[in-house]
C-alpha cells in the first residue's frame, strides 16, 4: 500500500499560519496580470483587427497632393511603374473656427471604409463620419449636419485605413479627434461642393505587395521624381511610414506592447526572488524537522516538491484571477483607452494567446525555475548539519566591528546587516514601483504643460495659410511665407514634415526673432529634439521640387505648432523663385473675414483641444500607474518586512523579558525597517527620474513627429515619497500588532 507524504499534512497549516502572507503574493499577482493582461489583450487584439481590416480595405501605400489635377497621361506613367493610382479628392469643411471635417467621395479602388454602425451614403443629401470623431462631438445617426451651407443626414458611422490616427496635418505634434475628423460622402454631394477648398490628392498602391521596406522606399521615390520630371506642382507627398494619420498607432503598438512585457518580467522576477527568501527563511525556521525527515529516507526531489507546491499553487492561483478580470473587465479599460484615441475597427476577437503566455505561463516558469535552483541548492546539506542547524556550508564569518554607538543603534545595524538580501530586494522593489508611479505622473503634467505654455508661445492668435496671395488693407495683419519640406531622421530612417517659415524685417509678432544673414531659427522642439546648437548644420528637403538645401542654424525660437524654419521673407522667396513680397500666410490676432483661398486657420484653442483631448485619453494610464505602484509598495512591504520579524520573533520574545516595553521594541525593530524605507524612496527618485526621461525622450524622438518637454515637478516627488510613507505606515500598524501579540514563551521554545 502507497502511503502519502506525510508532511504534506502541512499545506493547510502553512497557508493559515500565513495567510496574509499568500493573499499579499495573490492579490500582486492578481493586479499585475490583470493589468498587464488586459493591456496585451486590448493592444495585440486591436493591432490584429488593425492588420486584418487594413488588408481588406487595400490601405494606400502612399499619397500625394498637388496644386492642380494632374494630367491622366502622367497618372498612366506613373501606374506603368507597378503602381495603382487613385484619385481621392476631398473636401476642407472649417467651422466655428477650430472645428475641420475632411470629406472625401466613395471610393472602389483602395481606402475602402469599414462601418462601425449605419450603412454608407447613397443620396446626396446624406453623410458617414468617422466613429471617433461623432463620439467625441456627440453625434448620432440620423442627426442633420450642416456642411457649407448644405443639410446633410448622418447615416453611418465609418473607419478609414488612412487615418487611424487623427492628424489634421502630418506636422502636428498631438492627435485632436474632437476638432478634426474625415467623413464620405456620395460623388452627386462631392461634386457640388465648392472647388475652392478641394483639394487635389491621389492615393497610390503597390501592385507588388511583397516588396521590402527599402524597396517601397525607393518606388515612391521614382513616383515623385516622375511627377516633377512632369511639371507637378506638389503641395505633399507622404508614403504610408512617414504619414502619423497611418503609421503612428503601429508605432505605438510596437513600443508599448514589448515595454509592458518588460515590466511584467521585471516583476515576476522580483516576485520570485521574494518567493526564494521566503522559502530560504522557512528552510532555515524548519532545519531540524527536515534533518529529521532526510535522516529518515526522505529523498531530496520529494522536499524540492514539497516547498515548490505553495509558490507555484499561489502564483496560479493569482495568474488565473488575474487572467478573468482580465478578459472580463480591465481589457476594456484599455481597449477604450485605444478607441478614444486613435480611430480603429471594432474589436471582436479576444482571445490572445500570447497574453496567456506572457501574463500566465511566464510567470509560473519563472518561479518554477528560480525557486528549483534554490531549493535545489539549499537542500544540498548533509542531515547532521540540518539537525544542527549549521545552514551555511561556508565557515561562520566574524560579526563585523561596530562604532561605539549606542546599544539600540547597534542592534538596529545588526537587524540590518543580517536582513541585507531582504532590504536589497525591497530596495529595487521601491525602485520599480517609483519608476511606474513616475511614468504616469510626468506624461499627464508635461502634456499639460504644454497646453499652459501655448498661448504664452503662441506667435498670433489666428494664423491663416492661403493658397494664394489676397489683398490685405488691415495693417496690424502681417504676411509670411510658408514653404513645406522634410527633415530626414537618419536613426530611425523617417522623414518628418518641417515647415520652412519667411517672415518680415522687425516682425511684430515675432519680436524677438534675431536671424544672421547666413543663419536661420528654428522652432525650439525641433532644437530640443535633435539636441542642436548654434553653428550645426541642418538639411532639409523641399516637398515640391525633392531639391536639398542646408541651412546654419544660429538660435532657437518658441514656437508651439511644430518643427519651424525661419528666416527672412525675401531670402525664402529668392530660394525657390517667388517675388521678393510673395506670401501665403498671415498673422493677426483678430479674426479676418476671409473665406475665399483660406487652406487652413491655425489658433492657441485649436492647439489646446489637441492636447486636453490628449490628456484624456492618457489620463486612464495615469490611474493605472498609481494603482500598480500601490500594490507594489504594499505586497513588498508586507512581505519583506514579515520576514524580518519572523526572523526575529526569538529576539523581540526574550527583549520582553528582559523588560523592553513594546514602544522600544517598535522603536528598534520598525524604525530600523523605516530607516531603510526611506532612505530607499530618496536615494531611488534621481535615477527614476533620469530613467524616464530617457524614456520618454526616446519615445519622443522614435514616435512624434515633434516635441513635448518632459518635465517633472516638485510634486512629483512629494506624491511618490508620500504614496511610499503612506503605504510603510499602513504595514507598519499591522506589524506593531505583530509585536505585540509575540509572547514572552517563543524564547522558551528554542531548544539546542
Amino acid at each position: 500500500m502507497h502511503m502519502k507524504n506525510p508532511i504534506n499534512k502541512r499545506f493547510l497549516r502553512d497557508f493559515f499560519q500565513n495567510t496574509g502572507r499568500y493573499l499579499a503574493i495573490v492579490l500582486i499577482f492578481v493586479t499585475m496580470v490583470a493589468i498587464i493582461g488586459g493591456f496585451l489583450t486590448a493592444a495585440n487584439g486591436n493591432r490584429r483587427e488593425l492588420d486584418q481590416a487594413t488588408f481588406e480595405s487595400l490601405r494606400e501605400d502612399g499619397n500625394f497632393s498637388a496644386a492642380s489635377q494632374v494630367e491622366a497621361t502622367v497618372l498612366q506613367e506613373i501606374e506603368r511603374q507597378g503602381v495603382l493610382v487613385s484619385q481621392n479628392d476631398y473636401f476642407e469643411y472649417e467651422y466655428h473656427t477650430i472645428y475641420t471635417l475632411r470629406i472625401f467621395h466613395n471610393v472602389d479602388l483602395m481606402n475602402l471604409p469599414k462601418i462601425h454602425a449605419g450603412r454608407l451614403p447613397e443620396m446626396e443629401d446624406e453623410i458617414a463620419i468617422d466613429m471617433l470623431y461623432a463620439q467625441n462631438n456627440a453625434l448620432e445617426i440620423g442627426d442633420v449636419f450642416d456642411v457649407s451651407e448644405k443639410k446633410f443626414k448622418i447615416v453611418g458611422f465609418i473607419w478609414l485605413p488612412n487615418y487611424t490616427s487623427p492628424y489634421k496635418n502630418n506636422s502636428d505634434i498631438l492627435m485632436d479627434a474632437t476638432h478634426f475628423g474625415v467623413g464620405l460622402v456620395n460623388y452627386d454631394a462631392f461634386i457640388g461642393f465648392s472647388k475652392e477648398n478641394v483639394v487635389n490628392h491621389y492615393a497610390y498602391r503597390f501592385t507588388d505587395r511583397n516588396l521590402s521596406k527599402n524597396e517601397r522606399f525607393d518606388q515612391a521615390e521614382k513616383i515623385k521624381e516622375n511627377l516633377i520630371q512632369n511639371n507637378v506642382v506638389l503641395t505633399g507627398f507622404l508614403t504610408a511610414e512617414e504619414n502619423q494619420a497611418i503609421s503612428f498607432v503601429m508605432n505605438d503598438f510596437g513600443s508599448d506592447i514589448p515595454m509592458m512585457q518588460g515590466f511584467l518580467l521585471v516583476m515576476m522576477l522580483i516576485l520570485a526572488f521574494v518567493f526564494a527568501i521566503i522559502i530560504d527563511h522557512t528552510i532555515t525556521t524548519e532545519a531540524k524537522s527536515i534533518g529529521a525527515l532526510t535522516a529518515t529516507g526522505m529523498r531530496r526531489k520529494e522536499l524540492v516538491m514539497h516547498y515548490l507546491t505553495m509558490p507555484l499553487v499561489v502564483t496560479l492561483f493569482g495568474a488565473v484571477i488575474g487572467s478573468i478580470i482580465c478578459m472580463t473587465l480591465s481589457y476594456k479599460i484599455f481597449d477604450n483607452m485605444y478607441h478614444s484615441a486613435y480611430s480603429l475597427p471594432p474589436l471582436t476577437n479576444l482571445f490572445d494567446a500570447q497574453a496567456i503566455l506572457v501574463t500566465t505561463i511566464l510567470p509560473i516558469g519563472c518561479m518554477l525555475i528560480i525557486n528549483l535552483f534554490s531549493l535545489w541548492h539549499r537542500l544540498s546539506i548533509m542531515p547532521i548539519r540540518f539537525l544542527r542547524g549549521e545552514l551555511k556550508k561556508n565557515k561562520a564569518k566574524r560579526a563585523v566591528k561596530l562604532p561605539d554607538f549606542t546599544f539600540m543603534k547597534r542592534f538596529g545595524i545588526r537587524i540590518i546587516l543580517s536582513n541585507k538580501g531582504n532590504y536589497a530586494l525591497l530596495f529595487f522593489g521601491i525602485f520599480f514601483a517609483n519608476f511606474i508611479l513616475m511614468m504616469g505622473l510626468v506624461l499627464g503634467s508635461s502634456i499639460q504643460a504644454y497646453i499652459d505654455e501655448i498661448p504664452k508661445s503662441a506667435v498670433a492668435e489666428y494664423q491663416y495659410i492661403l493658397k494664394a496671395p489676397i489683398p490685405i488693407l488691415d495693417e496690424k495683419v502681417e504676411k509670411f511665407s510658408l514653404r513645406s519640406a522634410e527633415y530626414f531622421d537618419s536613426p530611425i530612417e523617417q522623414n518628418f514634415d518641417i515647415s520652412l517659415i519667411g517672415i518680415v524685417h522687425n516682425s511684430t509678432y515675432l519680436p524677438d526673432a534675431e536671424i544672421s544673414e547666413d543663419g536661420v531659427l528654428v522652432s525650439e522642439s525641433f532644437w530640443k529634439k535633435y539636441k542642436l546648437k548654434n553653428g550645426d548644420i541642418i538639411q532639409v528637403t523641399d516637398s515640391m521640387s525633392n531639391k536639398m538645401y542646408e541651412f546654419k542654424v544660429c538660435g532657437a525660437y518658441p514656437y508651439p505648432i511644430g518643427f519651424a524654419v525661419f528666416m527672412p521673407m525675401e531670402r525664402l522667396n529668392q530660394l525657390f523663385g517667388n517675388a521678393d513680397d510673395y506670401f501665403n500666410g498671415l498673422f493677426s490676432n483678430k479674426e479676418l473675414a476671409i473665406d475665399q483661398n483660406v487652406l487652413t486657420v491655425i489658433t492657441p484653442e485649436t492647439l489646446r483641444g489637441m492636447g486636453e483631448q490628449m490628456l484624456t485619453t492618457f489620463g486612464v494610464m495615469d490611474n493605472i500607474c498609481l494603482v500598480a505602484a500601490v500594490v507594489v509598495h504594499f505586497v513588498l512591504f508586507v512581505l519583506l518586512t514579515k520576514l524580518v520579524l519572523d526572523k526575529n520573533t526569538h529576539n523581540i520574545s526574550l527583549m520582553k523579558i528582559l523588560g523592553y516595553r513594546e514602544k522600544e521594541l517598535n522603536s528598534i525593530f520598525l524604525n530600523t525597517t523605516f530607516g531603510v524605507v526611506a532612505f530607499s524612496l530618496l536615494v531611488t527618485l534621481p535615477p527614476v527620474q533620469y530613467g524616464v526621461s530617457l524614456l520618454y525622450q526616446e519615445m519622443m524622438l522614435r514616435k512624434i513627429g515633434g516635441y513635448i518637454e518632459i518635465l517633472v515637478y516638485w510634486w512629483c516627488y512629494v506624491i511618490m515619497l508620500g504614496l511610499g510613507f503612506v503605504c510603510y505606515f499602513a504595514v507598519n500598524i499591522l506589524h506593531m500588532h505583530r509585536i505585540k501579540n509575540i509572547s514572552m514563551g517563543e524564547a522558551l521554545k528554542v531548544t539546542e
